[in-house]
């Protein structure tokens, strides 16, 4: 029984060692544009979200809806941005946030430029 613990244990540690090893090659964007992307994309589609509920034809909540989609999509695009340029591309490939999920779906299949800096 004491075997099959301590095999299981240290199967488990070279996992974990494995995963951590992969986890830091892969994370190489700069931490400053991380955190904006993390911030506008995820504000941009709760804004979003919240404005298409808000939404109703003929309601004057239909205004405050519309504005909150539209300061969604300038977040989100602003995150895109963010994260093109924390990647070493241009900040103008975060445009493809106009494409909404698809043009996050882009960018985040791009290759990391900043691998090769660190």
């Amino acid at each position: 029984m004491a075997s099959v613990l301590s095999s299981t244990l240290s199967a488990r540690r070279r996992l974990m060692r494995s995963v951590r090893r992969h986890h830091n090659t892969n994370t190489t964007m700069l931490l400053e544009k991380k955190s904006k992307t993390n911030i506008g994309v995820g504000l941009g589609i709760i804004l979003q979200i919240a404005g298409r509920a808000i939404i109703s034809p003929g309601d004057s909540g239909s205004i405050l809806g519309l504005m909150l989609v539209l300061a969604g999509a300038v977040l989100f695009i602003w995150g895109c941005m963010n994260y093109a340029e924390g990647k070493g591309h241009s900040k103008w490939l975060g445009l493809l946030g106009l494409l909404s999920c698809l043009g996050l779906i882009i960018l985040v299949v791009m290759p990391d430029h900043h691998k090769e800096s660190k």
